[in-house]
């Protein structure tokens, strides 16, 4: 089994390697789903450097380190190409470099590799935007990059099932709690969730009736009602269903305008294999969100407490937001722990977590970093409502619509608590939402019928 994992890390880092140089598009589309693939072979330890083991997401998250270093280093002139991609990779920059320092000097464990690696995923964002606006210049570069992603993306989950140690096979072990984790696995599909929104979408210029394209931008709206459903029910990943019901929607239209193309083949293949994982796997089992705390000593003597706030996750903010005020101010301001502030650590959690809400980013970048945060989510949103308030009939304000769905979502998230991946996977979610709107109106989109 160890060498079955050794043999897939290393040709997931080779090809990585090797499409870095053929494809940087193509590269920064397979980090994310190839890492949240190995992450989830979270009991394997293939290292053990300086004391600290590391598991295959964490080799994979150094590698990304080296990639995106190297691809801003010989990219530098187009991250700063234009206003809105300056504007937006120089917060998302600094709020990664300011979380990465102070999160390591916090804890006293700056050369930590294993915490460095894994917060490679934040360092991913700077090229990924802009390989995205880059992506975007044409439609039939952005088709073949979603499809690619989403293909890539699906079969991760596969092989990590066949490897015994995706959802489903964690739901066979221990049942659903283990297997569907609520903030896990949805922020682990933020990226092919956002794809399965834009998948009705990428087809817009090959439709003329604007009333068909207005009810397929809605659709959006649709799609992100479902996800939350799915976070709430934990009965599938939400992704996967909002992929089945986007590639349901794209069948429909290809009949409607009698196109069966080889996409139309290709999205009918993905439904039935989607739908035959779901009906096999996942409705059999119930999910099961209980309070979990690394003490249970802890719990029995806080019971009265939690149930008299009547939600276990607003107790838990307040502990939060109490040691955060324990801490000293420069703590408070910078993020940086100087050891003098006499603040504990807390010993008690929920399952679900509260890893990566508003509070966290105090604890993560004080309040500078909190003021970055909210400064980049403002210029994305303003950039959105511009598209959203033009021509109803134009593709930018279709996009702009998948955009808010993106944005919506992530709201989501910073308000109900995710787990570690929570903020990059929808932090990339927003952006395809944002630079499609930003972008394609001015790009030139053929209205050809060529299948993909």
């Amino acid at each position: 089994m160890l060498a079955i994992v050794y043999i897939f890390v290393v040709i997931s880092l080779l090809l990585l390697l090797i499409t870095y140089f053929f494809s940087k598009s193509l590269c920064f589309a397979l980090i994310l789903p190839l890492r949240a693939c190995v992450n989830q072979m979270i009991g394997i330890k293939l290292l053990n450097v300086s004391g600290v083991e590391l598991n295959p997401g964490d080799i994979l998250g150094l590698v990304t380190i080296v990639l995106c270093i190297l691809f801003i280093i010989t990219n530098y002139q187009s991250i700063f190409s234009t206003s809105m991609a300056r504007r937006i990779s120089v917060a998302i920059f600094l709020l990664l470099v300011w979380y990465l320092l102070t999160a390591g000097l916090s804890d006293a464990t700056f050369f930590n590799l294993k915490k460095w690696a894994k917060m490679a995923s934040w360092l991913l964002l700077v090229p990924v935007a802009v390989v995205v606006f880059d992506s975007l210049e044409e439609i039939s570069t952005l088709r073949r990059w979603a499809i690619i992603s989403l293909v890539i993306t699906l079969s991760s989950v596969l092989i990590a099932n066949i490897f015994g140690v995706g959802p489903v096979a964690y739901a066979n072990k221990g049942g659903l709690e283990q297997g569907f984790h609520l903030g896990y696995y949805a922020s682990e599909s933020a990226l092919s969730l956002a794809l399965a929104m834009a998948i009705p979408l990428l087809f817009l210029p090959y439709l003329k009736d604007h009333k068909t394209k207005a009810k397929l931008s809605k659709f959006a709206f649709l799609l992100l009602l479902i996800n939350f459903v799915c976070i709430l029910s934990i009965f599938v990943r939400a992704s996967i269903l909002a992929v089945l019901l986007g590639m349901i929607v794209y069948i429909f239209l290809s009949r409607k305008n009698k196109s069966t193309g080889l996409s139309y083949l290709a999205a009918t293949g993905i439904v039935v294999s989607i739908i035959a994982v779901i009906a096999v796997f996942s409705l059999t089992h119930q999910a099961q969100i209980k309070l979990r705390f690394t003490d249970v000593k802890s719990y029995q003597e806080r019971k009265g407490e939690i149930e008299s706030l009547g939600s276990g996750r607003v107790w838990l903010l307040e502990k939060y937001f109490e040691q955060w005020r324990s801490r000293g101010t420069v703590y408070q301001i910078l993020g940086v722990d100087t050891g003098t502030g006499g603040g504990q650590k807390i010993d008690y959690r929920l399952s679900s977590g509260t890893h990566n809400d508003i509070m966290t980013m105090l604890f993560r970048g004080g309040i500078v970093g909190l003021i970055l945060f909210v400064w980049l989510i403002w210029q994305i949103f303003r950039v959105l409502l511009t598209r959203l308030r033009g021509n109803p009939d134009d593709v930018s304000h279709h996009l702009a619509v998948v955009g808010f769905s993106a944005l919506a979502i992530y709201g989501i998230f910073i308000i109900h608590g995710g787990i570690y991946q929570i903020l990059p996977m929808s932090y990339f979610a927003m952006l395809i939402g944002t630079v499609a709107a930003y972008r394609l109106p001015t790009a030139q989109i053929s209205v050809s019928s060529e299948s993909i």
